[in-house]
This record gives structure tokens, sequence and C-alpha cells, in this order.
């Protein structure tokens, strides 16, 4: 089940003055440092506080549908890299907001300190079928190890579609949809990628005929047992590396692929937890576990609503203080309404959270991707339907503070 993938004054005042001084500095390298860097594992920046009383907000329509190279872009993907360049992937739709027909993946980025966005650059389009493929669901994990991005996607023919939408021949045999993964190095930081290499036959369970990535992102370790391993999530299972990429295998999920698309965070202790979009409810379906050992079945969460849509969840830090972020359309019937909740115990309760601005005529709210930014803020992709004749989707990025999801809320007691 394995596959090779190859290729940080009074002398007395005098004195306490400057012993003060010491230790201000040293206090403010430690908060600077722990940021995670090439070569050592993930600290979840050591868990240290870094609200502040400002309430920062601001947001920039980063993908813009009917620019001409693209109908609409769909399907967000958002992740720090080890040197703090914020990298947005999704897919880019050639001729209409359909989930089939010609779609790339797409990128931008972000450099570390910089002041606006690279332009769009296209990491794979095309294949077997000519330049006119689907490719999509975008998942991106970054390997704190080595510094090395790892993309997983998902691709079928443009003679295919899920259900035979559009007029299509449907999906309904094993290997019409399949797995691909490429990757970006340490040095290219997300400027070139590999070329697409297809690991169907490795990470495609035998039953399976539709399938999908995440999309969003995975995560990497960094608790006991199997520190540092990478996780992408996907439909009924996890896939998985252990050895930097090398090669990847994966774990099946009670109920196989009975709910829909995939978000993962681990916990204190190092438990996964699972958090994907239902198929049967609408609330989201959430269940514990770790790879090669996962028994609890998924439940409703009922204090997560849901329109049967993408979300997206983060660790935020831990372990003191503890923080995971979720962000999805707080409704049951439509995906409008983003909205980001902090739980403070694990996913057990979600007592605080706040709507994202609706800016501009369009709707606000669909799929979104989470992520911490350089300065230790967090960043959001979310998709904006313009409303408008053309049918044009777009993604919006979103950055705010600690203190603005807050808004003046008392977090628990510690924090």
């Amino acid at each position: 089940m394995k596959k090779n993938f190859s290729a940080r004054v009074r002398p007395g005042i005098l004195y306490a003055t400057i012993a003060f001084l010491c230790t201000s500095l040293i206090f403010f390298s430690c908060k600077k440092t722990t940021q995670n860097t090439v070569g050592l594992a993930p600290t979840a920046d050591a868990g240290i506080s870094f609200s502040a009383a400002t309430l920062t907000y601001n947001y920039t329509n980063l993908f813009n549908g009917g620019d001409g190279a693209y109908h609409s872009y769909r399907i967000p993907s958002l992740i720090r890299t080890t040197k703090g360049t914020m990298l947005a992937i999704c897919e880019g739709r050639k001729n209409s907001s359909a989930d089939y027909g010609d779609i790339d993946v797409v990128c931008r980025r972000l450099l570390s300190g910089a002041s606006s966005w690279e332009t769009t650059q296209r990491i794979v389009a095309g294949g077997t079928a000519g330049d006119t493929d689907t490719w999509g669901n975008p998942t991106l994990v970054v390997n704190q190890v080595d510094g090395k991005i790892w993309l997983f996607m998902s691709w079928n023919d443009r003679n295919h579609s899920q259900g035979g939408a559009g007029g299509l021949s449907p999906i309904n045999a094993w290997g019409q949809r399949r797995v691909y993964a490429c990757y970006s190095t340490a040095t290219q930081d997300g400027s070139a990628w590999s070329a697409p290499v297809d690991m169907t036959a490795t990470l495609l369970p035998s039953n399976y005929a539709w399938d999908g990535m995440g999309p969003g992102i995975g995560i990497q370790k960094t608790q006991t047992p199997n520190i540092n391993r990478m996780i992408i999530p996907a439909i009924g299972r996890n896939i998985y590396s252990d050895d930097n990429g090398v090669t990847w295998n994966y774990s099946l999920l009670p109920g196989g692929g009975s709910n829909s698309e995939a978000t993962i965070a681990e916990l204190k202790n190092g438990t996964l937890m699972r958090n994907d979009r239902p198929t049967n409810s609408y609330y989201r379906k959430v269940s514990s576990g770790q790879i090669g050992n996962w028994t609890q079945a998924f439940t409703d969460d009922t204090s997560l609503p849901d329109p049967r849509c993408e979300a997206s969840i983060f660790r935020y830090n831990m372990p003191a203080p503890n923080r995971i972020f979720f962000l999805n359309s707080n409704s049951q019937t439509q995906r409008r309404v983003p909205y980001i909740r902090i739980t403070y115990d694990e996913g057990g309760t979600w007592p605080i959270g706040r709507s994202i601005p609706q800016n501009g005529t369009g709707i606000l709210g669909g799929y979104t991707s989470l992520s911490k930014t350089p300065d230790l803020m967090t960043g959001a992709l979310i998709e904006y339907n313009q409303n408008n004749t053309a049918g044009n989707l777009s993604i919006q990025y979103h950055k705010f503070n600690l203190s603005w999801i807050l808004n003046g809320a008392t977090e628990p007691t510690g924090y």
C-alpha cells in the first residue's frame, strides 16, 4: 500500500534598568522565534497568546471571476510556508462556474513582508485527454522538517462528471476519478511545482468511483504518537506519510465514504479530529481517533449547523492557551453568513464566534480555507458570488486578529 514519490542617575537604578531591558529583549525574542523553522518539528507557536487590544480586520478580492482568464474561481486552499509566504490556491474554471469541464489549479503568493500578492500562476492543467480536463479539490500541507509544500488534487477527464452532470458520462467506475500529488521545494516556496504524479493505484480504495481530496489543507502532527506525520483528509479516509513524503498510504474511517468533503485537526493529546461535510443531515459530522485505530462513528455536532458545504478547521495555538478555529456558512439552508468560531475544549463547545462581514453587492459564503499568517493573525479564503448576470464566482482573502474575533467577548479564565 506504499508508493515512492521521487523526484532558527544612580548605579542601582541604572543596573535595574539594564536588567529590565535585557529581560524584555529576551522575552520578545522568544515570542518571535516561536514560528516554525525548517528542520524543527512544528510547535503551534508554543501556545503563546498573540491577541492585541486593537481589532484588526481587512479583506481583498484575490481571485476575480470574469478576469479574462477564468469564468470563475472556486475551492480555496490557504497555507503558510516555512519561509512565511502565504500560498492561496484554488480551481480556475475556464468556461463556467460548474463543477465539471475545463478546470485548472492556480496559485497566488504573498511573500513574507510584502504588501501585495503576486500574479496568478497556473500549477496544473490538461492531462491525458488534453488541456480541457477537470483538475480540482486542491489540498495543501507543509512539511516543517524540510520545507517542502505538498499539493494533493483530484482529476477526471473532460468527458466525465459526478453523476453525469452537464450531460457528460457519470463517474461510476474505479479510476475514472484519480488522485494526483505534486510538490514545491522549500527553495521554490510555491514559485514552481513538480509535475503531478498519479497516486491512484496506491491511494484510491478499490470500491471507490467518485472521490475527492480535502479540499482545503492537511496537517502535520506535533504531538505523540507519530510526530511529523503529514495527513491529507480525503473522502472516507486519511492519506498520510511518515517519511517526509517519500511514500504515502491511507487509512479508512468508520462509515467509509458516507460523508463528503473533509477537514482535520490534531488535539492536545495527539488524537485526530475529523470534521466533515454532512450528506444526511444539516450539521457537521465529527469523529476522533488515530490512524490505524479509528473506531468512533461520525455523529452530528448540533452546535455546528451546516448547509452541506465544505468548511475549514485549524489549530491556532496550544497547549495553553488552547484554541481551535472553525469557519463555515452558519446556516442550514444557504451558503452564506460565513461565521468563525473558537473552541477552548477540543471541539466540545464553541462559545465564541463572529460573522465575517459581507463586502460589496455580491454574496460571501461557501467554501473556505483558514491559516495563520506570518504576523500571527488569521487569513481566510472565502468564496464570493458576484451575483451578476454572468454568474461569475470569485474568492476573497480576509485577514483578522484574535481580538477582532472576540469583539469584546471574554475568554475562559487563564487566557
